[in-house]
């Protein structure tokens, strides 16, 4: 049965196994995970400001726009809700076609649209309503496929696949819709390149020593497309941030290149020693004119 350790919670369907609870041990835990299961998979939008509310307020929200109720684009959004129980997605249909233009949906055709607090924002679907179209759209675009840079996971962005793309956010933009927009415009992009580049977000206030390491100097919002070899080139920001620019940017590999380094010390010389940065290795250290002995 696959037990690792114990105590391990599984659920199992119609004698299928679902999922592992991986959750806290607690009773709050224990009775938010229960609750999910046992309420019903589909909330039922009475109304646009209810949805509207629910749409600002979830982490992941998938919301069917169906025609009718009663249909079979109905009944499948309701059997990915249920295999999707364990997950931390929420479902629900909403049938009122006079308010699906204020969402941007088609009034006559069957839509689904995925809310998220994280990438592109919002996903919307209008392809086939079978249950493993839907299931194939929620597990594309559901997981967060760009991630905020952080203590935990710094080491293993580092040893992700392909060339790395860093987006240093505004450092007094936070939370802003400028920010916020930037933000979606770098997972459009991420969306179409993601199996060629690692892209990370950054947020200088909350990641200061690598901030300082590789921007420091630079106005932000900063765009750093790092190679291979672990050369920097830096994306111009006096141009949009807009989607295409930041494609052609990433497909040319453009912009000047610029060497990760720390702050260069205020008193270069300690007890007669000069420390040598990033910044200045070059200039200090492939003096032609002389020997320069250098301790890494």
């Amino acid at each position: 049965y696959k037990i690792a350790g114990w105590p391990t919670l599984k659920l199992y369907r119609y004698g299928r196994e679902i999922s592992t609870y991986q959750g806290a041990h607690t009773y709050e835990g224990l009775s938010k995970y229960i609750n999910k299961l046992i309420g019903p998979p589909l909330q039922v939008f009475e109304s646009y400001e209810q949805l509207q509310q629910w749409s600002d307020a979830v982490d992941v929200g998938i919301a069917g726009f169906l025609l009718a109720e009663a249909s079979l684009e109905h009944d499948a959004l309701k059997l990915v809700a249920q295999d999707f129980r364990d997950a931390d997605y929420e479902f629900g249909v909403f049938t009122q076609t006079e308010h699906f233009t204020q969402f941007g949906v088609p009034p006559d055709q069957n839509t689904l649209v995925l809310f998220k607090k994280y990438d592109e924002r919002r996903v919307q679907y209008s392809g086939q309503f079978s249950t493993a179209e839907i299931q194939r759209f929620v597990r594309e675009f559901g997981p967060q496929l760009v991630p905020r840079l952080s203590s935990d996971n710094y080491e293993q962005i580092k040893q992700g696949h392909g060339p790395k793309v860093w987006l240093f956010l505004p450092q007094d933009g936070s939370g802003s819709e400028g920010t916020e927009q930037l933000e979606v415009n770098f997972a459009h992009v991420a969306r179409a390149k993601y199996r060629e580049m690692t892209f990370v977000l950054v947020d200088p206030v909350q990641s200061p020593t690598i901030a300082a390491r590789m921007i420091s100097g630079l106005q932000t919002p900063v765009l750093i497309y790092e190679n291979a070899e672990g050369q920097h080139f830096v994306y111009d920001n006096k141009q949009s941030f807009a989607i295409d620019t930041i494609s052609k940017f990433l497909s040319t590999q453009q912009g000047p290149s610029v060497v990760r380094s720390e702050p260069t010390p205020t008193n270069p010389l300690d007890e007669g020693v000069r420390i040598v940065t990033g910044a200045t290795f070059e200039e200090i250290v492939m003096d032609t004119s002389k020997d320069v002995l250098v301790l890494f």
